[in-house]
């Protein structure tokens, strides 16, 4: 970087004409740029690392069983990227080297397993990250034709709260197809917001989609694709967030169900679903004890039997 440094400022010490000046100075410039944004990547990565090394005394049974379910998620997505745990405050997915390497923050507490299914909604976000402008066409041309039907001074608003809500409910739709119920009942778990059907009416306003649609969002996958009584055994998690929803529903803006557009939900569906190599069909059968358990499933199965209710290993 110190070279392409000192060739830039040699180049606008020439001193040549202005013509000559943009010609060459300019890609000088992007080079540099281009260096300086490599170099705190790789900063970043190193700072990571440092901290994943030094957490692995404190944390150790829990940044492996974290890095062992995200091997086991990756193996399920049509991309290529690493993946590294840490201990941080809670989970989210942090883009160390764009399309490469993330860092996977977990929450700081010692047993993150009945939570597990939450990784995969985090290693969605290298899914979003991975999307060609032909993957998004089809989400594109389904909201253009929603906005339209809002009055003009709305377009805006609900064109960015869509673009916005896209990569979460994306995720939500990882999680589903890639851990079956138990993601369901992971995220009810962490979704006890005192405003699920909040809309935004302002830009400066927009963050998560709502919980409620990422409740009934994720539901709605899973019931087309599971057995109908499966979801039945996730019991009084479900049941009490159903009761949360019907308690708050009274304070759902007249407009709410005019924002949520189902042909929308299953662009996203569709999108996410072509990312991913989905085994539902054999995490149920195995979750159920109907075959043996792969080794590409086990974690996925031990989940799905704690929130289902079911015999694991350990007992």
């Amino acid at each position: 970087m110190k070279d392409r440094e000192d060739l830039l400022q040699e180049t606008a010490k020439q001193n040549p004409s202005t013509e000559q000046l943009r010609r060459v100075y300019a890609p000088h410039l992007s080079r540099l740029t281009n260096t300086r944004s490599r170099v705190e990547d790789l900063q970043q990565a190193i700072l990571y690392h440092t901290l994943s090394i030094e957490q692995s005394n404190r944390y150790p049974t829990l940044l492996e069983y974290a890095a062992n379910v995200c091997d086991e998620v990756d193996k399920r997505l049509k991309i290529d990227a690493t993946y590294l745990p840490v201990v941080w405050d809670a989970f989210a997915s942090y883009g160390v080297i764009h399309q490469d390497y993330y860092a996977i923050h977990l929450p700081r507490q010692n047993d993150v397993f009945s939570d597990s299914p939450l990784l995969a909604h985090e290693l969605g976000h290298a899914v979003v990250d991975h999307l060609s402008t032909e993957a998004l066409r089809g989400f594109r041309k389904e909201l253009e034709g929603f906005v339209s039907e809002f009055r003009e001074r709305q377009r805006p608003l609900v064109r960015a709260t869509w673009q916005e809500w896209f990569p979460e409910l994306l995720c939500d739709a990882c999680g589903a197809l890639i851990f079956g119920p138990a993601y369901l009942s992971a995220v009810v778990s962490n979704l006890q917001s005192k405003q699920p059907y909040f809309l935004p009416q302002y830009s400066d306003e927009i963050g998560h989609p709502p919980d409620a649609l990422r409740y009934r969002y994720v539901t709605a996958i899973l019931e087309n694709r599971l057995n109908s009584n499966v979801l039945d055994n996730l019991g009084e998690a479900v049941n009490s967030y159903e009761a949360h929803l019907s308690i708050l529903e009274r304070d759902k803006s007249s407009e709410y169900d005019s924002w949520i557009e189902q042909n929308l939900l299953n662009a996203i569906e569709e999108i996410a679903e072509r990312q991913i190599d989905v085994d539902l069909t054999r995490l149920m059968e195995e979750t159920f004890g109907k075959t043996s358990v792969s080794e590409t499933r086990h974690l996925r199965v031990e989940a799905n039997r704690l929130h289902l209710g079911l015999r694991t290993e350990g007992d």
